[in-house]
């Protein structure tokens, strides 16, 4: 994602809504778990008002350089589903998925991710990030993202 492609989501969500929907305090829970995967005590600056990306259903809550990596925190609706694409050498990217549950499709097959659960895309894997009928919250770790022009982190399928 380049912050250039960011604009207001098509239906914004608020701090209060996410914490009903999931009976948590999703801040907390995003520090705690950030602060848990990366070295030092690191905190984010969350959003004002929900964001997204040309494409793609998801809302971003936070989006931040961490050292080396970029950090964001995704709300995916029901029935939604993130754009195909991939990340360059030498980005990976960690999904740690949050609260409620989503399947990640990893090139040709499908992972079930439910809350407490974690996985890695290698670089050069097309991936999409689907929900079904409950929501989805996750804190995505793309590490090495420094190191790739903004302009280069996201690459759409088939191009």
């Amino acid at each position: 994602m380049i912050e250039s492609e960011l604009q207001l989501g098509k239906r914004e969500i608020t701090s209060e809504e996410i914490g009903k929907t999931f009976s948590i305090d999703y801040k907390k829970l995003v520090t705690d778990t950030l602060r848990r995967v990366i070295t030092g005590n690191h905190s984010l600056s969350f959003f004002e008002s929900s964001k997204g990306h040309e494409g793609s259903q998801a809302l971003y809550l936070a989006e931040e350089m961490v050292g080396k990596d970029m950090v964001f925190v995704s709300y995916l609706g029901p029935n939604g589903r993130t754009t195909i694409h991939k990340h360059q050498e030498p980005i990976r990217e960690n999904y740690f998925q949050l609260a409620g549950f989503s399947r990640l499709l990893l090139g040709n097959s499908f992972h079930d991710l439910k809350a407490g659960s974690a996985l890695t895309v290698p670089s050069d894997v097309f991936h999409q990030l689907i929900t079904g009928n409950s929501p989805s919250l996750v804190l995505i770790v793309m590490e090495n993202a420094i190191s790739v022009p903004r302009d280069k982190l996201h690459i759409p399928v088939g191009l």
